[in-house]
């Protein structure tokens, strides 16, 4: 009669189990020949892991230092490989392989360079410098979907380098920026319903260039980067570990918890699983930064997470971006490629 209790007893926890966290749908899993850097992270963990690049046979001379040559549309993402004439490869989802694509497929926005690069739905929007492309108050847009391209209203702010844009709900904004002597504070909201820029006044936290920008749960988060003065004829940077929470297209801001790393420009990152991810980047030193951040909006707590095994300091041109659940880590134009994803379960794509 004992023995029978147990045996019952035993079938009745089994039976209240969970059976997806007992037997993972193997559907859900993407294979692709990865290996987990060793010693970073527990299993179940989020941890990094080196993904493959294009192959030599059909890969375009590659500048690890080059800038960043990336653009982010309709839940696709293309790198642009090269100096001058680049070649557009387009990340595979489910394969996680660059492949290269014809050169008319997706026209190329990085010619004489860009002052501002935004995307929404299916198209992109690309303001240029250079005498080439006007002052830069032309912003172009490209249909990645159709081929059709165009222009929306020119941009009336302040023409800057080092501004961050970015896009929430319907809108558009371009906040910040250098020019100059001059660090700004401009805040601009463009409207893609109607075709018009507003106007936001400054931007609340004050002026600042080379920050970094999280749009998490349609709140925008943003702060580092450096504002700057004239002393005694010389610009001076002062750079600042700030963080903000903005209600996009509000003028109040929250201040949040400041950044505990190293004050920095450039900083890169991702958002994954509403946490914003921030990294990399250069010193006041001008040393190049390889430290990773967890920013939790919940409870407005930073955690330190494992660097990117492949960003060292001295590397250039770091770049990030989310697809789904796992962050991406570019390094160099494909120089190194990295997957920042739960290393049990890792989701299509």
């Amino acid at each position: 009669m004992k023995k029978l209790a147990i045996l019952l007893l035993s079938c009745l926890l089994y039976a209240c189990s969970d059976p997806v966290q007992l037997t993972p749908t193997v559907s859900n899993l993407t294979k692709t020949g990865d290996v987990v850097a060793s010693g970073i992270g527990l299993p179940g963990a989020y941890a990094w892991t080196s993904l493959p690049l294009p192959e030599p046979a059909s890969y375009a001379v590659n500048d690890v230092t080059a800038d960043k040559q990336f653009i982010q549309v309709n839940g696709s993402v293309y790198w642009f490989v090269g100096t001058l004439a680049e070649f557009p490869y387009k990340l595979n989802k489910q394969t996680l392989r660059w492949e290269l694509q014809d050169l008319d497929v997706i026209w190329n926005p990085f010619y004489g360079g860009y002052r501002f690069l935004f995307s929404k739905g299916t198209r992109y929007y690309v303001g240029f410098r250079g005498d080439v492309y006007g002052d830069g108050r032309i912003i172009y847009w490209h249909d990645v979907a159709t081929g059709t391209s165009g222009q929306i209203a020119e941009f009336p702010g302040t023409l800057t380098q080092g501004s961050n844009f970015f896009v929430a709900g319907e809108k558009a904004y371009i906040i910040g920026g250098q020019k100059g002597n001059l660090v700004s504070n401009q805040y601009w909201e463009y409207d893609f319903a109607t075709n018009q820029w507003t106007d936001k006044g400054g931007l609340p936290g004050g002026a600042r260039a080379y920050g970094v920008v999280h749009v998490v749960d349609d709140k925008v988060y943003y702060g580092l980067g450096y504002n700057g003065s004239l002393l005694n004829g010389q610009f001076v940077k002062q750079y600042k570990n700030d963080w903000y929470s903005l209600t996009p297209g509000a003028t109040i801001a929250a201040v949040r918890a400041d950044f505990p790393g190293t004050k920095r420009t450039d900083g890169e990152g991702f958002v994954i699983n509403s946490k914003a991810y921030v990294g990399w980047g250069r010193s006041a030193a001008g040393t190049y930064l390889n430290d990773f951040w967890e920013y939790n909006p919940a409870n407005n707590t930073w955690a330190s997470k494992p660097n990117c095994p492949s960003a060292q300091t001295g590397q250039q041109n770091m770049r990030a971006f989310a697809l789904g659940n796992n962050g991406y880590f570019i390094r160099g134009c494909l120089g190194a490629f990295w997957r920042y994803g739960n290393t049990t379960l890792v989701a299509t794509p």
